[in-house]
Parts: C-alpha cells; sequence; structure tokens
C-alpha cells in the first residue's frame, strides 16, 4: 500500500485529534506508523508522548522524545525541543532543565513565539526554584 503526502497529514490529524478527545490509546498505532512514515517530522512523535504524559507515564513520554529521529526532525523541530524541556521539567530534573533552557535561549535554538515562550517560562521557573537571577536571552 502506497500512502500520499496528504494521507500522511491526515493520519496526524486524527491520530492528534484522538489524543485530544480522550482516545489516546486507540491511537497509539496511528502515531507509531506516522512516526515511521515521517521520521523527519516532530508532529508525531509530540502527540504520542503527549499521550503518555496525560497517563502520567513521563518517563516513556521522554524516551519518545529523546529519540533521536525526533530531536533531528526538521519539522517542528522547536515544538519538540520545547516539549522535551517541558517533560524535563516534570520530571524533576530542575538543574539539567535550567542548563537546557539556557542553552536553547543562548544558542536561538528556539525562535518560533510559541516554543520560546514555553522555553523562556521553564527558564524562568527554573531559575526561580534554583534561586538564580533569570535574564533573557535576546
Amino acid at each position: 500500500m502506497l500512502l500520499k503526502s496528504d494521507d500522511i497529514y491526515l493520519l496526524g490529524n486524527i491520530g492528534m485529534t484522538s489524543v485530544v478527545l480522550g482516545h489516546g490509546e486507540e491511537a497509539v498505532p496511528i502515531l507509531r506508523l506516522v512516526k515511521e512514515l515521517r521520521p523527519s517530522n516532530a508532529g508525531g512523535f509530540i502527540m504520542h508522548a503527549l499521550y503518555l504524559y496525560t497517563i502520567g507515564e513521563v518517563d516513556e513520554a521522554m524516551a519518545v522524545m529523546q529519540d533521536a529521529i525526533t530531536m533531528d526532525a526538521k519539522e517542528n523541530h522547536e515544538e519538540a525541543l520545547s516539549f522535551h524541556l517541558f517533560l524535563l521539567f516534570h520530571t524533576g530534573n530542575v538543574e539539567d532543565c535550567h542548563e537546557l533552557a539556557e542553552v536553547y535561549l543562548k544558542d536561538q535554538l528556539v525562535m518560533s513565539p510559541v516554543p520560546r515562550s514555553i522555553v523562556e517560562d521553564i527558564f524562568r521557573s527554573t531559575s526561580d526554584i534554583l534561586g538564580y537571577a533569570a535574564e533573557m536571552m535576546e
């Protein structure tokens, strides 16, 4: 069976909608297929990790986001970095999270408005927790 780009896009939307509507478990095979067929797009990885996070499987969600394929994805790369950082924050690893957020900001790895605001919020939060002054990188 040969899938067209539009088919994969549609499958990704079905998987995402399923997760949002509370049917993530049923969407996992679709999300895995999207990840397999489009490893250059982090969207499927993010949705799979989001589902795992919502059911309390933070370590498994981190494993999905740490996949080298995800972190090298060209599409949705900044979203992947910011969600990975969000998950790291929720594992309680504040120092590593702070250091990574600082790198993302200093090296301008996350510049799109929404992912950047997530990274900045996490940087400020970890700075507060660690007792550091949060100076934003421009």
